[in-house]
């Protein structure tokens, strides 16, 4: 049972979530005695156009949304109850213009986690003398469609017999079928140092399969990820691997702030 003072944590909270919760604070005064932290985690400004060349607009629909929540949540709460937070200073500006409510900027938690001595049966053993590495789901706004078209150009190039791939390849929602396409390109490619993953992995094999990387791709699409933060990127920095990032994106001025 929640107890005065428990705080109630919501990573990604939706419209109709801070509704939720602004109605738990309006129907029993007990809730007040809690504490919230909503995490506003995705921009309210859409990108559109084509991969080359996007452009972000916003999303109206989806501002007012949040513009209503958060006004009836202000509402309710007399008391302070509820934080609002999110994890990049570019989303807080954004969720700014629909609240007069302070928004914290959080960092993103990261735990270093040693990796098991021998490579776990998803891994493939290291034989070449460069590993690049993308981690993680197959999605278009991670820029999966383009690793077809680099490992064909790195086969054309003398690079190749020193260099291995090893890409996470799976689908984690329907929303994201469109990459089954790129995924069966890669496998007819039948390269021998092109290896896919084609599953999410354990704690410890994913941890091992960063370890192995001398280079961690994050071909990301900028536009999406202009306020928006990144997990992997993190844990790659944290773990001290070189990255491939978009320029113009939350995660270029990360390195660009850095000494």
């Amino acid at each position: 049972r929640a107890r005065p003072s428990d705080v109630v944590f919501l990573p990604n909270a939706t419209p109709r979530q801070i509704l939720g919760v602004a109605l738990l604070l309006l129907r029993n005064p007990v809730y007040r005695t809690l504490r919230y932290v909503l995490i506003l985690r995705y921009s309210v400004h859409r990108p559109s156009g084509p991969l080359a060349d996007r452009k972000t607009n916003l999303d109206k629909e989806t501002a007012d949304l949040y513009a209503m929540a958060l006004e009836k949540l202000a509402g309710v709460d007399s008391t302070g109850a509820v934080q609002l937070a999110t994890d990049s200073a570019e989303l807080a500006k954004e969720y700014g213009a629909y609240t007069k409510r302070p928004i914290a900027v959080l960092p993103i938690p990261h735990t270093s986690q040693p990796a098991p001595a021998d490579f776990p049966l998803e891994i493939p053993p290291k034989d070449a003398s460069r590993r690049v590495v993308y981690l993680g789901d197959a999605r278009e706004e991670k820029g999966f469609e383009l690793l077809p078209a680099l490992v064909r150009a790195c086969t054309a190039g003398p690079a190749l017999p020193a260099t291995e791939f090893v890409f996470q390849a799976f689908i984690s929602s329907h929303y994201h079928g469109r990459m089954a396409g790129a995924i069966e390109e890669l496998e007819r490619l039948r390269l021998p140092n092109v290896h896919l993953i084609k599953r999410s992995l354990s704690s410890s094999a994913y941890q091992t399969l960063l370890n192995s990387a001398d280079l961690v791709l994050l071909p990301y699409d900028a536009a999406t990820y202009q306020a928006r933060t990144s997990g992997p990127f993190v844990e790659a920095i944290c773990a001290d691997k070189p990255v491939v990032v978009p320029r113009n994106s939350w995660m270029s001025r990360q390195l660009n702030q850095s000494e």
